[in-house]
């Protein structure tokens, strides 16, 4: 099963790049053409109150690749981080691998079995 979430996280990994997006991006304004639908376009710019800007201009994006990339890299971070924090720390997790490993090798884990004394 860990094998299965490293191989899931690599390809995360592999989604985590300029070229990817930019490749996501085409084929959406491809489909949207394909489809009849309206073609993207940004969100109306809203002005940001004064004292969130202090006397600075507030950014606003120009283009939807700039408007879309920062969300991209966030969805595909997020998801690559949760997706390590379900499975990397979890004890039980750990203790479910190991009963794994003995089914599957027949060796059994002895360090296990004196874990398993100690909460029972």
């Amino acid at each position: 099963m860990l094998e299965c979430v490293q191989m899931v996280s690599n390809e995360l990994d592999s989604l985590r790049s300029d070229d990817t997006f930019n490749e996501i991006m085409e084929k959406c304004s491809s489909a949207a053409v394909e489809l009849g639908l309206k073609p993207m376009k940004l969100p109306r710019a809203r002005k940001p109150p004064a004292r969130h800007t202090g006397p600075a201009v507030a950014y606003a994006a120009t283009t939807l690749v700039e408007y879309f990339k920062p969300q991209y890299f966030e969805i595909v971070d997020l998801v690559r981080s949760e997706l390590e924090a379900r499975f990397s720390g979890s004890v039980g997790l750990q203790t479910f691998v190991k009963l794994e490993n003995i089914l599957l090798t027949g060796l059994i884990d002895k360090d296990l079995l004196v874990s398993s004394r100690t909460t029972n």
